[in-house]
């Protein structure tokens, strides 16, 4: 088929891709009326900042690449070329490349399906029409992105015409779109393999063009390898956080980790690492080995695990990691309208696999889905579920929807009736495993929303309204230590030093180790007067492991001004850094001239 024969579309597709479109554009303008859109969170608040540095020239990745970089320099171009920190312009940005996608679609549709019409807009309004789709599009997330590079890799390499070759810039091409998929998301690596599997064993791809492929995604890949390698001295292609990631699905409390929110709960887990005796490779190693000592202690049991997360994989909750983005479609919010966009998960996967039995059937590249969809399905698997990670199958899906669908016709005329039985029992799988029953604290947490709620307007600088939301989340969910800490925090910017007390000491009970809390309730134990236990908060905040320099010089300050001078002076003789530190000097020369006045007197 011709690129211009391609490029006619027929008005089903147009009209699928309008649709799409107006959806989009009406999701941008009211997310942009939401607090979300002016305070990105979590990941989103890390991309952010990392890609803030580097628009002021600065480099963010100094000590070692723990999440890849691949988004943040995305957000750095975006922002260098409309000539500001812009998140309006980073969404429609990732609005357009959105619809770049769904354009992919139309055309890989035709490809594979061989039919024009029909096949290419289904493909597009599933995509497209997807909620989680919509959400993260407007989020500061990397789905959109990654969706592009591995859509735009498949329409180079993915020629209709299989007697034509592939030229080499095509494929190299190609190579440098899968490569800033890994570089965004390292997962995509599975799918690479596969792709250079189907480019070897493909007609249209001359042993000697492969090499262009090779060298796209090597040309990407090249400078955090290389950096890796020279920081690190270790063989790492991007990023040094999949052990985490990898502990968090695969260790006995599996169920617990999974869902650890984002705050203080994941940060108390991090700590367990020991970063200030690790570098980023260290710790990544660290829990690797608990998990695949875990995994030799337990072996039964993480084949339990992985079983469990193979049904949940499929389920039709949409299960959440750091944020769950249910809370944002709640009745009331200006987004509530997308949780009536008709497609679904449970509703398309039965057809999806029916397309995967036909494709198998048929031959062709075709047979190449399956393996793409499976290689982007596995890291749900081995690492933890969540909808976000499933979107990265949800372009291939899409399109395996309308082979399904053809499958379902036209195999039903054609094929044997071992066939037919077949493709009848895997949809009858297909419809039947997203509904079976998973875990309760999969479903929408309360709690989990008014935090966010609560959060948002702190960013807001709204803190009677935060002060509520916070104290309904503890009416939800007890004891919960970030809503204490946001509520300590506010309680010492408003001066509240008592309340903001009671609820700072919940949060070092539990976590005596997070150091700005143990700081900020120092630092309000002194405000009300009671030096001596600041004093010892102080001491334990300087004692969390990491660099504490600045504490120390603090300490010594207050100790002199509690009297306890011997135990000033031993703790500057144990700590050569407060020893030649020339405030720690002067405030022990001027206690020594002090105490001199008071012997004399």
């Amino acid at each position: 088929m011709s690129l211009a024969k391609e490029a006619r579309w027929t008005k089903l597709e147009w009209g699928a891709l309008l649709l799409v479109a107006i959806v989009h554009v009406i999701a941008l303008r009211d997310f942009e009326t939401t607090s979300w859109s002016r305070h990105p969170m979590v990941d989103a608040y890390v991309y952010w900042d990392q890609a803030k540095q580097l628009i002021a020239g600065g480099s963010p990745f100094e000590e070692g690449l723990y999440q890849p970089p691949g988004y943040p320099l995305f957000l750095w171009l975006v922002s260098t070329v409309v000539g500001e920190a812009s998140l309006h312009a980073v969404r429609v940005c990732q609005l357009l490349l959105g619809m770049g996608t769904c354009m992919g679609i139309l055309v890989l549709a035709r490809r594979l399906c061989l039919g024009r019409g029909w096949p290419g807009a289904l493909a597009v309004l599933i995509y497209g029409l997807l909620p989680s789709t919509v959400l993260f599009a407007h989020d500061l997330l990397t789905p959109t992105l990654t969706n592009a590079c591995l859509v735009g890799a498949l329409v180079l390499l993915w020629k209709d015409a299989a007697t034509v070759p592939l030229s080499a810039v095509r494929l190299a091409l190609a190579g440098m779109l899968l490569g800033a998929a890994c570089i965004v998301h390292p997962t995509y690596l599975l799918a690479v393999f596969v792709l250079f599997a189907w480019a070897w064993s493909a007609k249209q791809v001359a042993p000697t063009s492969l090499v262009s492929l090779v060298l796209g995604v090597v040309l990407v890949l090249g400078p955090t390898t290389v950096k890796n390698a020279r920081q690190f001295g270790v063989l790492e292609l991007v990023s040094h956080n999949a052990g985490v990631n990898l502990f968090l699905g695969n260790n006995p409390a599996w169920r617990d980790t999974s869902f650890l929110p984002a705050g203080l709960p994941f940060r108390k887990l991090v700590l367990e690492a020991e970063p200030d005796r690790r570098n980023l490779a260290q710790r990544n190693q660290y829990w690797k080995e608990r998990t695949w000592e875990g995994i030799a202690e337990y072996p039964v049991a993480w084949m339990g695990t992985m079983a469990t997360k193979t049904a949940w994989s499929f389920n039709n909750t949409e299960i959440p990691r750091n944020e769950d983005y249910r809370c944002r479609l709640k009745d009331g919010s200006p987004l509530s309208w997308l949780e009536y966009l008709p497609v679904r998960y449970a509703w398309v996967f039965p057809f999806g696999l029916m397309g995967m039995l036909g494709v198998l059937r048929a031959g062709g590249k075709q047979r190449w889905l399956p393996a793409l969809w499976c290689s982007l399905h596995l890291p749900v698997l081995l690492f933890v579920v969540a909808d976000r990670y499933r979107l990265a199958t949800w372009p291939l899906l899409a399109l395996l929807v309308p082979l399904g669908v053809e499958a379902l016709v036209r195999g039903w005329q054609t094929w044997n009736l071992r066939w037919k039985y077949g493709l009848l029992g895997v949809g009858l799988l297909g419809a039947l495993v997203p509904w079976l029953p998973i875990d309760s604290r999969t479903q929408m947490d309360e709690a989990r929303c008014v935090y966010g709620q609560g959060h948002m307007a702190a960013m807001e600088q709204d803190y009677d309204s935060a002060k509520s939301l916070y104290r309904k989340v503890l009416e939800l969910r007890q004891g919960d230590v970030s809503a204490h800490y946001w509520l300590g925090k506010i309680a010492y910017k408003e001066q509240r030093y008592k309340e903001g007390i009671a609820h700072v000491t919940v949060v070092v009970d539990e976590f005596p180790g997070h150091f700005p809390s143990v700081r900020m309730l120092a630092k309000m134990m002194k405000k009300t007067g009671d030096l001596d236990g600041a004093v010892r908060m102080l001491d334990m905040a300087y004692r969390v492991p990491g660099n504490r320099t600045s504490t120390g010089v603090d300490l010594v300050g207050w100790m002199l001004e509690a009297g306890q001078g011997r135990a000033a002076q031993k703790l500057v003789d144990q700590d050569p850094a407060l020893a030649n530190h020339a405030s720690v000097k002067k405030l022990l020369r001027e206690a020594g001239n002090s105490g001199s006045q008071d012997a004399r007197q």
